[in-house]
């Protein structure tokens, strides 16, 4: 089924034009070059580049939504036994997931089964992220106050997955590590943790995972861009005559 509703999103999005001017040709050779510290096209090429690399990252995307989804809409049921949750923190779980996280995640995942291409695809899957993010602290925080202190590990696991699995723009990939700090640094000053004894070097830990994950999945990006201007290069060697040109 879902190859199929694939498919179909497939048909409904319209070819680009693969006609390449000069200033493309150069603007690849640019990035292509290695240590070339400049890595973006000209605006249309950088356009399809990004529509390309959605396409191309589709079924990582839906993935990630899926687990979401799964993790949240059952967690529930379950996670009063790994951690043993106050009742209060429970029931807050119970609502913040089933009325917030699991209806924005759907949304997300249909999103990128029929318009993966759009900022709409894109926008929803970064505020299902976040909002992630926001949970895991938020009940980490209610926890506290009833005396269950928990490191701040769990709420790293969204940004390193999402920066593993999803092919993000850096800007986006910077507002989701923005909205981790931040919201690590609220959870600090503002919960018991630190009063309680959870070490610094846990919280150092969990920001250290992050911004690695940033900075490998960046040098990752430049190497995909590179190599997506050396096909490209290759396209028009193979097209163009090189006696007329």
């Amino acid at each position: 089924w879902l190859a199929e509703q694939l498919n179909r999103a497939d048909e409904n999005i319209e070819a680009s034009p693969r006609w390449i001017s000069p200033d493309d040709v150069r603007a690849f050779e640019r990035v292509a070059e290695t240590g070339s510290r400049n890595v973006y096209f000209n605006a249309e090429s950088e356009s399809r580049f990004r529509i390309e690399q959605r396409q191309d990252n589709r079924i990582p995307r839906i993935v990630i939504c899926a687990m979401a989804v799964i993790f949240y809409g059952t967690a529930p049921f379950w996670v009063h036994w790994v951690f043993d949750l106050p009742e209060a923190t429970r029931e807050l779980a119970a609502r913040l997931c089933w009325w917030l996280i699991v209806p924005v995640h759907v949304l997300a995942g249909l999103a990128q089964v029929y318009r993966v291409t759009t900022e709409l695809a894109e926008a929803l899957l970064l505020l299902g992220l976040c909002l992630q993010i926001v949970l895991v602290e938020l009940l980490r925080i209610h926890a506290s106050r009833f005396g269950l202190h928990m490191g701040p590990i769990l709420t790293a696991c969204t940004p390193v997955s999402a920066f593993a699995m999803i092919s993000l723009s850096l800007r986006r990939r910077l507002i989701l590590f923005v909205t981790f700090i931040v919201t690590l640094l609220v959870s600090y000053l503002v919960s018991s943790d630190a009063q309680a004894g959870l070490s610094n070097p846990e919280w150092l830990g969990a920001v250290l995972i992050v911004t690695l994950s940033l900075v490998g999945s960046t040098f990752s990006k430049v190497s995909v861009r590179r190599g997506w201007a050396e096909n490209n290069l290759l396209a028009v060697s193979a097209a163009r005559d090189a006696l007329t040109d």
